[in-house]
């Protein structure tokens, strides 16, 4: 995974509270997009090896709103770079949207990322509602349904 980061990119200890976090080494303009994400392709019948693996290492891939399979990002010999991409704690830090297409994930820079900035997605509206998240990054959802 670290071998196959690009050359405008470096792995620096992220603002997240993560180990490694992707940063910019020089500007990226807005709608660059990075893709696709690798990692181990899990179908739905061995998801209860997986169950302690945290939520941060599984993507969900949906097919017509169903969900098909899991893209789980633990192991960095399986893995590319996009595993150490993490998700943005608010609308501020996010400069990444990230989107399934085609059974597979992508990123794309959704505003022109400056040097020394670290790489923070979120997810587009629609895989956000597919997931069943918050549309945005720093509104919370309470167990009754509604955000906030």
């Amino acid at each position: 995974a670290r071998l196959s980061i690009p050359r405008q990119l470096s792995l620096r200890q992220s603002i997240t509270g993560e180990d490694v976090g992707v940063w910019s080494q020089d500007t990226i303009p807005v709608r660059t997009c990075f893709g696709p994400l690798i990692g181990e392709e899990i179908n739905l019948l061995e998801v209860a090896d997986w169950s302690n693996k945290s939520n941060t290492n599984i993507w969900k891939i949906f097919h017509n709103y169903v969900l098909e399979f899991l893209i789980v990002t633990a192991d960095e010999n399986i893995c590319n770079w996009m595993m150490f991409v993490h998700r943005a704690r608010t609308r501020e830090e996010q400069n990444l949207v990230a989107y399934p297409h085609n059974g597979k994930i992508y990123f794309c820079t959704s505003r022109e990322v400056p040097p020394d900035h670290e790489l923070l997605f979120y997810y587009t509206r629609d895989y956000a509602r597919q997931l069943g998240v918050p549309e945005h990054p720093d509104v919370h959802m309470c167990h009754c349904g509604k955000a906030y």
